[in-house]
């Protein structure tokens, strides 16, 4: 980290001892704590937070909406793209480094992740049933042939 460092919010300077804060989003970019909603009180004492700047919040809302090939990915992909999201954002003031992680936003991923799950497993039961059915319903064909 160097003093050249530009916040992605009002786009000045962000000194090197100030409160700043690192986006958790695509852009990865830094900003200062005051051009934030969040207070320096939250970082002292949670020391665990993750923050989305406007632009990566709005590319991810815009994003969202879409449907993709990544909403079919099996389970065992999934878990390791959750993996690879979970930030670890560097909340830095004078030159110390408070690691920070949203623990809230990995419990709703989680939780998506079993919801999702348990209803695959109900699709993939009234699947196998119906598969039976069909199968029943083609020897019974073959026979009347």
């Amino acid at each position: 980290m160097t003093g050249n460092m530009v916040c992605i919010t009002c786009r000045k300077s962000i000194g090197k001892n100030g409160y700043k804060i690192q986006c958790a989003g695509e852009c990865g970019g830094w900003a200062h704590l005051a051009c934030t909603s969040i207070k320096k009180e939250e970082i002292i004492q949670k020391k665990k937070l993750k923050w989305i700047c406007p632009e990566c919040e709005e590319r991810d809302t815009a994003s969202s909406g879409e449907t993709s090939e990544e909403e079919e990915i099996p389970m065992k992909k999934m878990s390791s793209k959750i993996k690879k999201r979970i930030y670890t954002e560097q909340c830095t003031h004078n030159g110390r480094n408070v690691q920070a992680v949203n623990r809230k936003s990995i419990k709703k991923d989680l939780e998506e992740i079993k919801k999702e799950n348990k209803n695959l497993k109900r699709e993939h039961e009234k699947l196998k049933i119906e598969v039976q059915s069909l199968k029943n319903e083609m020897a019974t064909l073959k026979i009347r042939l």
